[in-house]
């Protein structure tokens, strides 16, 4: 492997990416030292306590956030690719939304929502995103620009509909989505880990393996053409892949903006080149890993849900950018 700039930042990722999740698990009401960490991790006794803590709280909802976090900053990093626009990520582009609002028909209406939560989600994204190519017009190649405008758009058409439906809605209901929309790994299980992580790997190696079509999408349909790339079938190739991938990550951990937006720009940032789905992947795991601590620790006997760290982080990161880019 040659050693360039970026290869050693993905060394260096990887490494702290470790080092993160076992931070992360001796870090908490019950403080746990992190040689008795390991000691647990590796250990073939009986459960003690602090195992339980390990393996039935922290380490569900740790892997959870790192997931979560690598696949919103991946989702952030296609929809800037394909659409041109610096600006673009999930939560702006109207994905979130439309996932969170099949996710809310599901809590508001369903008497079980255990099976159909992940499908409602799905199901709102795919929405939200054919809605947003409509309203773009059918020449993609000339309608990046309008893609992210109807983003913005479906994304408080879905919004008001959701709140509509939260109105008519039982009091249980509403409290379930008003904490559910706040994003939250607290509820993390292993079942909801391993659908996240599956997601995330398939969709991950599809952006791999696509890395040079999207690269000659990011430099103009016309290089695109030029290279033997057809523009728009990659465009809705990947449109449908960051729709999947967002659906799955908002059913199971709630409604976390920004991510997608900043990692992406702080990954270009460090390497001063074309940027590396694999290290923005790697720092948005390490980044959303670290804001769940914070989340879990910043008040005692208390939560922060993480979409409101998050959403005050951005908040301040996309005027920054926003002032840069003019």
């Amino acid at each position: 492997m040659i050693l360039t700039r970026a290869n050693i930042l993905i060394l260096i990722m990887c490494m702290l990416t470790g080092l993160s999740v076992m931070l992360s698990l001796s870090i908490g009401a019950v403080s746990i030292d992190l040689f008795e960490v390991c000691k647990q991790l590796v250990s073939q006794r009986e459960q003690t306590v602090q195992q339980q803590i390990l393996f039935d709280l922290r380490l569900p909802r740790i892997i959870q956030a790192l997931t979560a976090g690598a696949g919103l900053s991946l989702a952030g990093y296609i929809l800037q690719m394909v659409t041109r626009n610096p600006l673009a990520d999930p939560y702006l582009f109207g994905v979130s939304a439309g996932a969170s609002l099949g996710a809310v028909v599901v809590i508001a209406l369903a008497s079980s929502i255990s099976l159909n939560l992940t499908f409602g989600a799905l199901v709102g994204a795919l929405i939200s995103t054919f809605v947003v190519l409509y309203l773009a017009a059918g020449n993609l190649q000339q309608q990046t620009q309008k893609m992210v405008l109807a983003g913005v758009a479906c994304a408080f058409l879905f919004s008001a509909i959701s709140s509509f439906i939260l109105y008519f809605a039982t009091p249980q209901a509403a409290a379930s989505v008003l904490f559910w929309s706040l994003g939250s790994f607290a509820n993390a299980d292993w079942l909801g880990v391993k659908i996240s992580l599956i997601s995330l790997l398939l969709i991950g190696f599809a952006t791999i393996g696509l890395h040079r079509p999207l690269l000659a999408l990011a430099s103009g349909d016309h290089s695109a053409h030029s290279l033997g790339v057809d523009p728009s079938r990659i465009r809705l190739t990947m449109l449908a892949l960051c729709s999947i991938l967002t659906a799955v990550l908002v059913a199971n951990c709630g409604g976390i903006g920004f991510v997608g937006l900043m990692i992406p720009h702080i990954t270009k940032m460090l390497i001063k080149q074309q940027n590396s789905p694999i290290l923005v992947m790697l720092l948005g795991g390490i980044f959303m890993i670290w804001v769940d601590t914070l989340a879990r620790i910043a008040i005692v006997a208390q939560e922060i849900p993480v979409g409101i760290i998050t959403a005050f982080i951005g908040s301040f990161f996309f005027l920054i950018l926003l002032r840069r880019k003019g």
